[in-house]
């Protein structure tokens, strides 16, 4: 039996992950209290740590998130999607990640936040709560890190590829409401190139562009526009089979 743990395992349910990680029941009571929800309209930013969250777990809809580089650079990393939960440093550990780091609302979400507050005062009395954010915080560097390094490694149109099929495999149907600015944006390219790019993927037969939205025809021929090693190393955080 496969027994290899992705950094990044979606799951369905908040309390459950809590259960599963062996956190005392009382102690998921009191986190789950605290907790608040945020919606999110495409375009929204949301600063984790201005806000003081630390844990957020994705109910629906899509965010990416941002290093501001610079005042005329950004550099985006991973999507968060519908059943993936990260930890965020708060601001007084990390004062970098305050100032230049955010999510961006690509499609409508809602999120759940569990404030630092309740992470810092849980913790103290139950180990299991600690190793769980140690455990979670050292999984998204890790995977913010080598998703990076790989798509350095990648050309304009690999990086394209690869945020449509992220696209496909994580959230629900396979129409999506992107823009061609948006897909520049994610996949750092300029707009020109990106829309030349999307044109010849639909003269292939693999997508449809339509206002607003892109519709995934065919998952296989889009996933052979990118080499096989990628696709292996990529299979490290995402199962490459739709589930929905």
């Amino acid at each position: 039996m496969d027994t290899k743990r992705n950094y990044l395992l979606k799951i369905t349910n908040l309390s459950q992950e809590f259960i599963d990680a062996g956190i005392e029941p009382q102690v998921i009571e009191r986190l789950i209290k605290s907790s608040y929800s945020v919606s999110l309209k495409k375009g929204d930013c949301f600063h984790a740590c201005d806000e003081g969250a630390m844990l957020i777990y994705f109910r629906s809809g899509c965010l990416f998130d941002v290093l501001n580089i610079s005042e005329d650079y950004l550099s985006t990393s991973l999507l968060w999607t519908p059943g993936y939960i990260t930890v965020t440093l708060p601001k007084e550990l990390n004062q970098f990640e305050n100032k230049s780091y955010y999510y961006i609302c690509l499609i409508d979400a809602e999120i759940t936040v569990i404030p630092k507050t309740a992470i810092y005062r849980e913790q103290q009395i139950s180990k299991q709560l600690f190793n769980f954010i140690l455990q979670r915080s050292s999984e998204y560097l890790f995977a913010s890190r080598d998703m990076a390094l790989m798509r350095a490694t990648l050309d304009k149109k690999e990086n394209i590829a690869l945020r449509l099929i992220v696209m496909y495999i994580s959230m629900e149907g396979v129409n999506f409401s992107l823009t061609i600015d948006d897909l520049s944006l994610l996949a750092g390219t300029n707009r020109k190139y990106c829309s030349e790019y999307i044109a010849t993927l639909q003269g292939k037969g693999i997508l449809e562009k339509g206002y607003g939205k892109v519709t995934i025809i065919d998952f296989v021929k889009l996933k052979r526009e990118l080499d096989p090693k990628i696709i292996n190393f990529f299979s490290n955080y995402l199962r490459l089979k739709k589930i929905n």
